[in-house]
């Protein structure tokens, strides 16, 4: 899963002030997803993973962190605050779209 915001920064405050609380309160998710903690806990800022998948958020403005991601579910959060260009490489919703469209073609191969 891909979860994208405005910016890297909105990402990493998200994942700081609205996941890791979620996931420490709730005793299913805290069952699931390993400790921050740890080095290799699979769980960072920016990343959570969890049996049967992984969790990736990114910026809207980040060229690369759209891209470098194939995922089946992409969330786009407040995507009216998206800035015009990701990295003055064009759109951020079609830049990933694009990447989602290749994905489901190569599959069909």
């Amino acid at each position: 899963m891909l979860a994208v915001l405005p910016t890297v920064e909105m990402a990493k405050r998200t994942s700081r002030g609205r996941l890791d609380p979620l996931i420490s309160e709730s005793p299913a998710l805290r069952e699931r997803v390993n400790p921050a903690r740890s080095r290799d806990a699979g769980n960072s800022m920016l990343s959570k993973e969890f049996p049967g998948g992984i969790l990736v958020l990114t910026g809207a403005n980040s060229a690369t962190g759209l891209r470098s991601m194939p995922a089946r579910y992409i969330f786009l959060d407040e995507a009216d605050a998206y800035p015009a260009s990701a990295d003055e490489e064009g759109d951020p919703v079609t830049l990933k779209l694009r990447v989602v469209f290749t994905v489901i073609c190569a599959s069909r191969v």
